[in-house]
Order: structure tokens, then sequence, then C-alpha cells
């Protein structure tokens, strides 16, 4: 690649009949071709495409061990709400004691397993941090604002992201690749495939 780009670069080098033109273009397919590979992107509307450029992504792995001591440190939180309002209605207005508490106490929530320790896979999650750039049919790019999505490790029963989601809702920064998603959606579901590796 670097010989092409070089020879491309040294007009002395190429051949007579080697347009000026041609070898503008030669400059540009070797520039893109490196840039694929530190580049994901996915197809927008009208020729735009939409992407990731590797080097500025961030990864944030969330291992069990210590998601687990927090979670843990909520739930405690979470019942020692609950009881403080139990004890407020037994000698205050309960209307009052629910203004006091309600937030706290007023999802049920159901115990976060042991068992997330003995699951085999690790992280069980992580967070991909980047910049959207948005490549115009024109070559122009623009850079959108800091995003993330999460992506959950495969190798995690399903059944416990729920216990997890309660305190630390995640699921709703996962990637959507249903009907009607957009390419932002897809954009995330493919940075969760191409960078977020998780061990098998």
């Amino acid at each position: 690649m670097d010989n092409l780009v070089q020879s491309v670069m040294e007009p002395m080098r190429l051949p007579r009949q080697l347009s000026s033109a041609t070898a503008a273009l030669l400059i540009n397919v070797a520039g893109a071709s490196f840039a694929a590979e530190d580049f994901i992107s996915v197809p927008g509307g009208n020729g735009e495409r939409i992407g990731i450029e590797r080097s500025s992504v961030r990864l944030t792995p969330i291992y069990k061990g210590p998601l687990f001591a927090e979670l843990k440190m909520k739930e405690n939180s979470n019942l020692s709400a609950r009881l403080k309002y139990e004890e407020c209605k037994s000698s205050m207005d309960a209307f009052y004691c629910w203004k006091m508490y309600g937030d706290e106490i007023s999802a049920s929530r159901q115990q976060v397993p042991d068992a997330i320790l003995k699951v085999p896979s690790d992280p069980l999650y992580v967070i991909v941090s980047y910049k959207p750039i948005f490549v115009a049919a024109s070559g122009q790019r623009r850079l959108g604002e800091e995003s993330f999505v999460v992506c959950l490790n495969p190798g995690v029963p399903s059944g416990y992201w729920a216990s997890i989601n309660q305190y630390k809702p995640i699921l709703k920064n996962t990637p959507f690749i249903g009907v009607g998603a957009r390419p932002l959606d897809l954009l995330r579901s493919k940075a969760c495939s191409s960078l977020a590796k998780f061990e098998r």
C-alpha cells in the first residue's frame, strides 16, 4: 500500500501514458482502502454513509465482580428505603411518606442473584463510546455528538439482564435491529459486532 501511494505521489516514477487524473484517482483509491481498515460504516440516506473511526472509540468493559458489588449496594439501599417508608407510615401521613420515599420503593425489584458471580463469561458487557461521522456523497465529513452503546456478552444467560437492568438501566442502550431500525441503530449494532470482542 505504501509503495503504491509513494509511486503515485512521485510523478517522475509514473509511466508517461498515465494522466494526472488517473494519478489522482489512484491516490484516492489508495487512501480509501487504508481508511476502510480503520472505519466501520453503514449506509445512510441519499448516498450518505455513517461511520465510526476505530481510533476514536473508547471501550469500557463491565466485569461481574465490581458490578455485583454495586448492584448489591443498590439493592440494600432500596431495602432500607422500604423499611423507612413502613416506619414513616406508622407515625405520619401515608401520602407524605410516599412523597419522601415513593420513587425508591415504587418499583418492585427482584433480588440480585449470587449466581451472576458464577457466570463463566466476563466482562458481562462492554460500553462502546464514540462520535459518529456522517460522510456525504460528496465526501464531506461531519462529526456527530458523543454517543455510546451497551454491547451485551452473548455468553451471559439472558435471564440475568432483567436483574441487572432494574438497578442499572442498560437495556435501553443496547442495539435495536428490528423492523424500523434506522441507520444509527444499524451502526450501533455494527459497533458491537466489530468493536466489542468477547471470548467464547
